[in-house]
């Protein structure tokens, strides 16, 4: 069993962090420019098309889609993008 103490500092240590990771997120999107590669909340992986305001397009490959900056989970490294597609297209075979 906790102690009040140490319960007291689990919930500060997780809010400090929650907070460094919605800072991190905000910096993130605030540098998104088109020509970016991206991840969606919902698992979309495209390139940024163009940027206006919180609202972007991004370029599926064959469909161009709209979306709030919010909707972006993470910038995603090209290479890596690559070498995340190459594995899984490998191990549905």
């Amino acid at each position: 069993s906790f102690t009040r103490n140490q319960q007291s500092f689990f919930f500060f240590k997780v809010a400090h962090l929650k907070q460094k990771r919605q800072k991190q997120h905000a910096v993130m999107l605030d540098a998104l420019k088109a020509g970016d590669t991206v991840l969606t909340n919902a698992g979309m992986i495209g390139t940024i098309y163009s940027i206006d305001g919180n609202v972007m397009v991004i370029d599926l490959g064959s469909t161009k889609v709209r979306m709030f900056k919010t909707a972006i989970a993470d910038k995603l490294d090209p290479a890596t993008y690559n070498t995340v597609t190459d594995t899984a297209v490998k191990e549905n075979k």
